[in-house]
């Protein structure tokens, strides 16, 4: 069977053996869409009501099911094979190839557990890597209705990784790598806390002692007007560290706080 693969990150496209397949190929921009909703949904059979809703969310045709049927037929024409789009009970799913959005969370998830348990470079390592497939999520999708939860999980994601190997380059002694992380981090989800603490570790780590008081200070703000909520006593230990400990050692009680994996106000976990 030739490799297919689906880019769900950054421009949608389909490489059949490396090579990516037209957009023209697929005459008609409802059939991309349809590949898009069943890889987002892979290996879950996407009812024929789900598809409909996704492909005509506003005027249905008389017989969507015979509609998807033509879709699918196209689909599985473009792609030159017939059996990567599998036809189910009441239903269809994709079939035999790969997706981005897969390789991804995989990696994300291979991240944290290393991290979880001390194994700072793989964490580094598989982090890194991840980000480095990142683009927009679903971006000719952005305003659909059935896209905007996977979207959204997916940002909350790419938070977690990018904390994930701030922690991470944090532990091996690269600040600067830390802080652009956690930049990225803070800036993705600006209440998040756990990225905010850590970002003010690694600013401390590199030298930026009043970077690292923006940082906390800046988030206290934000949650104030944002929430209406105070930060946490992590929060507070941590500041009171920055102003009130020689240097030294406020660097190394803020980063061994940003090292350990946090589950603090802001935090999210990835399924």
């Amino acid at each position: 069977m030739p490799g297919l693969a689906l880019q769900l990150l950054g421009r949608f496209q389909v490489r059949r053996d490396g090579e990516e397949v037209p957009p023209v190929a697929f005459g008609g921009r409802k059939v991309r869409t349809l590949l898009r909703v069943l890889a987002v949904r892979r290996p879950d059979l996407v009812p024929y009501e789900v598809l409909a809703e996704a492909l005509w969310p506003d005027h249905q045709p008389a017989d969507p099911v015979a509609n998807l049927a033509v879709l699918v037929t196209r689909a599985r024409r473009a792609l030159a094979v017939p059996e990567a789009v599998v036809t189910g009970t009441g239903g269809y799913a994709l079939g035999a190839c790969s997706v981005d959005v897969a390789e991804f969370l995989a990696l994300a998830g291979c991240a944290r557990a290393a991290l979880r348990d001390g194994r700072v470079a793989d964490a580094a390592r598989d982090g890194g890597t991840a980000l480095r497939l990142w683009g927009e999520p679903l971006a000719e999708d952005t305003y659909a209705e059935w896209a905007r939860a996977p979207r959204e999980r997916l940002q909350r994601a790419r938070s977690d990784v990018l904390e994930t190997a701030a922690r991470a380059a944090l532990a091996l002694d690269d600040a600067p790598a830390a802080a652009a992380y956690a930049a990225d981090a803070v800036a993705a989800d600006p209440l998040r806390e756990a990225a905010a603490l850590v970002h003010a570790s690694a600013l401390e780590a590199s030298g930026d002692r009043a970077g690292a008081l923006a940082a906390l200070d800046g988030l206290r703000t934000r949650l104030g007007d944002e929430l209406g909520v105070d930060p946490s006593p992590e929060w507070a230990r941590a500041r009171q560290a920055l102003l009130g400990t020689p240097s030294a050692r406020r660097s190394h009680d803020v980063a061994d706080s940003a090292r350990r994996p946090h589950s603090g106000s802001g935090g999210s976990a990835v399924r």
